[in-house]
């Protein structure tokens, strides 16, 4: 996870802030750049593991997985921002106010 995406969440979560449209679409963004690639990696060991049967080329499946696991991690928590902003607009809402 970059910085800017590490400070991003920070404020969020510790702080509750919203979000600008602008970290909002950097969020967004990235949530679905990293689908694609998370996407494209399950492919490849698809064809490498179970389709061609290279069960030799360990070393490169398991860099694979590795690579797989941090871009999950970093999806879930640019979800989590996400979500924790969406949770503050609807509360900030006018006709979710309690006075």
């Amino acid at each position: 996870m970059d910085t800017h995406s590490k400070r991003l969440f920070k404020k969020v979560c510790q702080n509750g802030f919203l979000l600008s449209p602008e970290e909002e679409k950097i969020i967004f963004t990235q949530i679905r750049k990293n689908t694609l690639v998370i996407d494209d990696y399950i492919a490849r060991l698809d064809l490498i593991v179970n389709k061609e049967g290279h069960h030799k080329r360990e070393r490169f499946v398991n860099r694979i997985r590795e690579r797989l696991e941090i871009l999950m991690q970093e999806n879930d928590t640019f979800r989590e921002v996400y979500w924790r902003h969406f949770q503050m607009v609807e509360l900030n809402r006018p006709e979710f106010s309690l006075f």
